[in-house]
Order: structure tokens, then sequence, then C-alpha cells
């Protein structure tokens, strides 16, 4: 492919693209080399614990036209399922300039301060939610359903730097068991918020 610009901002890959994986964890370069050219092997999509949140295999189409809609359909192979459709050209488009890893502008987090992804993920009745301080920090580990009303307080109090393990079983506050849906875990400590979505199947 060549190189082009996108709305006159920033230019970008005009080619072909065989599959799309999404990560909510940065990947060294080893890494990223070892999976490349490729598909990816099931450790990866199968368990919430690799940190890949989405995967399409966009040569992998699916029921190709299903409904009469003239659209081919996708299947995401992750743990999440966000299943969708092929229709027509794909187009990037962006509100500002590109931040890479590390420059000037780029958000600040203290090294070692993470939320890891819940496993098992889907979960019934309980799952584990593991995260890392970098130091010591007002911490809160809390639970919210998708309107953002909190379901259950984990965890509130000072914690020294290390990494720290709860578990939540599908209760809120008062003991009662939540309904099957998507809910948010947020760690906020110190000045820092990080978040995941969980998914309770009954």
């Amino acid at each position: 492919g060549m190189r082009r610009t996108i709305n006159g901002l920033e230019k970008a890959y005009a080619g072909y693209l065989d599959e799309v994986r999404l990560w909510q964890r940065a990947r060294t370069r080893q890494q990223i080399r070892r999976t490349l050219n490729k598909a990816l092997a099931p450790q990866y999509y199968q368990s919430a614990d690799s940190g890949l949140v989405a995967y399409w295999q966009c040569d992998s189409l699916e029921d190709l036209g299903i409904g009469g809609d003239g659209v081919d359909d996708i299947r995401d192979l992750s743990i999440y399922g966000n299943h969708g459709d092929l229709a027509g050209d794909v187009t990037l488009t962006t509100v500002g300039a590109y931040t890479g890893i590390g420059q000037p502008g780029s958000l600040a987090r203290p090294e070692g301060f993470v939320l890891w992804q819940n496993y098992p993920n889907p979960f019934n009745p309980k799952t584990v939610i593991r995260y890392q301080l970098s130091g010591i920090s007002d911490t809160e580990v809390a639970v919210y359903n998708l309107l953002g009303q909190r379901i259950r307080l984990l965890m509130q109090g000072r914690q020294a730097a290390g990494a720290y393990e709860l578990t939540w079983n599908g209760r809120d506050d008062v003991g009662r068991e939540v309904s099957s849906g998507f809910y948010i875990c947020e760690l906020k400590a110190g000045g820092y918020r990080q978040a995941v979505r969980m998914l309770l199947l009954k």
C-alpha cells in the first residue's frame, strides 16, 4: 500500500487488512514479532488474561449477506464476541493528532499502576479482580452498572505499593444477587482511574 493523508491531518497506510487485533495493554516488540504474519493461537483469544479485547479475521467472513442487507458478517474471535458487519470501504477519522506512547501529551501513568481484566470473564458466580499500585495510594475498587450506579464497593483505604487481588461474588453492597449483564469495575488510586468491563452470565 501507499501512504496518504486522511482529512489533512495524518498519513496512514492505505492497503489491505486481513485481520484486526485490539489489546488493552501495551505489547513488547518481542511479543508483536512472535505473532506477526500469522493467526493468533487460541491461547490468546480464549482467555481474558492475554489482554486481547477484540480479534477480527477479515478473511474469514460468515453468513455472507445474511438477512438480505447486502453486507458481510464478521466474527470477533475474542471472548467478548463483538461481532459486526463489513460494508463498503473502511475510513479512519480522528479529532486530533495521534499521540504515541511516551510522547509529550500522552497520559501519564506511574510505572506499575494497572487494573487487569477480571478472570474468568464472562463469569458465574464469581470473578477475580487483580490490580497493581506503584506507590502508597488512597485506593478504591468498586463495581458499577452501565447507568453509572455503584453496585458494590470492594475495597476502600490506603494501600502500599504492590499487587492485590479481590473477588466479586456477583452481589451488591447489601448481599443481593445482581442480574446478568455487563458491569464496570473501576480502580481509583490517587489521581488515577482505570476501568474494565465485566460480563456476568447466569
